[in-house]
């Protein structure tokens, strides 16, 4: 480039800039490693210098691994603005149990959009002091794990893993930002693939553009037009792994700045408060609705002749929510994504008509919907923000 790229402008804002902003509010911690730490200090972020002499990008990832506070470290070259956050979420989500985690496409490996574990640094050094530097090399000495993202579905690899190490390649950058090519990288639910449970599957399933309200049965449509809020149902078998989706599903909504509400349907009837307290008794002298606040929290008991539809209880949250997620309520007419594990059963719950996706371990072919494996949290999350939050902020063309 013939200057610092880490400075060059693209677009009215330095490239490193660029990067922290696109990459950064992901991820819980965020810092530069650099040789030239001073003309780095004004980008708000902590800015380490090289842990030993050499250049490279071994030593930037080395540098990296010896301060980061976490077991894993993502590492991100700053030449590379269009990179899509979610496929580096991905990335280290796949990190337990490998030193490595790649992300590939044909026979081009990507190690500066890569995850390192903190107990790789004894092989690194190893391979330092050996003179190693061709982080191919290194590999060969780690427990690596590659993900092919071949198939377009985080976006045009030859794009989103773009370099721009020249001034014909900023040029190009250029063009790219001011087309707004790459705002969002292409969601895989659009391009028609699915996301396994292993992250870097293919393609799978029938080909699917991408479910929305507005393709479900007309009471689904009917639903989600009359909802006082926005409402997604997670349903499926007993035992087929709901609440283990709903806990990743919602902790990275939570992540994302929603406020979740959430209601678990119980056919057998249930009981919250304990028999010898006194609101207990004050219920059973004869009370048709008791409370129990404190300074943390608070809840209502309702005596009821009959369930309560789900539009009801939708209708008297007592706090504002952005989202209301059910566990259950297959019956009702909320748009639903199923979860199903193929050591419980084989078979779905749901009709095909009403399900905006499915998280499995196992395929279904015969159902045109978008599926997940049940460990892909943050995309099942993407997913419930795109069609649900989104769509309801619109609310068009949902009902009839």
């Amino acid at each position: 480039m013939g200057v610092d790229k880490a400075l060059v402008d693209l677009a009215g804002q330095p490239l490193i800039a660029r990067v922290i902003a696109r990459v950064a509010p992901s991820f819980g911690h965020a810092f530069i490693v650099s040789n030239k730490p001073a003309q780095l200090r004004h980008l708000g972020l902590p800015v380490l210098t090289d842990a030993v002499a050499e250049r490279g990008s071994v030593v930037g990832i080395y540098t990296s691994l010896l301060a980061t506070p976490t077991e894993h470290v993502l590492c991100l070259a700053c030449d590379m603005p269009f990179v899509d956050p979610l496929l580096l979420r991905c990335l280290a989500q796949a990190a337990p149990g490998y030193e490595a985690v790649v992300a590939c496409h044909g026979d081009y490996r990507e190690p500066m959009a890569a995850v390192y574990a903190r107990s790789a640094v004894p092989v690194v050094e190893d391979f330092m002091a050996a003179g190693g530097r061709r982080l191919d090399q290194l590999f060969e000495r780690l427990r690596v794990r590659f993900v092919d993202v071949a198939d377009g579905r985080f976006g045009d690899p030859g794009i989103i893993f773009m370099n721009v190490n020249t001034p014909e390649e900023l040029v190009r950058a250029e063009e790219l930002v001011r087309a707004g090519e790459l705002v969002r990288a292409q969601e895989p639910w659009r391009a028609g693939t699915r996301a396994a449970a292993e992250p870097g599957a293919g393609p799978g399933g029938p080909a699917e553009s991408g479910r929305r309200v507005c393709d479900l049965a007309p009471r689904v449509r009917e639903f989600f037009a009359r909802a006082p809020v926005p409402t997604v149902s997670f349903v499926g078998k007993k035992k087929s792994a709901k609440t283990s989706v709903l806990l990743g599903v919602i902790a990275e909504l939570a992540r994302l700045g929603y406020r979740v509400g959430v209601v678990k349907h119980d056919r057998h009837g249930f009981e919250v408060d304990l028999p010898g307290t006194d609101s207990y008794r004050l219920r059973h002298a004869g009370a048709v609705v008791t409370g129990v606040s404190s300074a943390e929290k608070y809840v209502w008991i309702n005596e009821v002749a009959a369930e309560r539809s789900l539009l009801e209880i939708a209708g008297r949250m007592g706090e504002t929510v952005d989202i209301l997620i059910t566990e259950g309520f297959k019956e009702e007419a909320a748009p639903k994504i199923e979860v199903s594990r193929k050591a419980r059963s084989s078979e779905l719950v749901s009709s095909e008509d009403e399900l905006l996706a499915i998280v499995s371990d196992q395929e279904f072919p015969g159902f045109a919907v978008p599926r997940f494996g049940l460990d892909d949290h943050v995309l099942v999350a993407r997913l419930v923000e795109e069609r649900i939050l989104r769509a309801c902020n619109a609310k068009e063309g949902v009902s009839e």
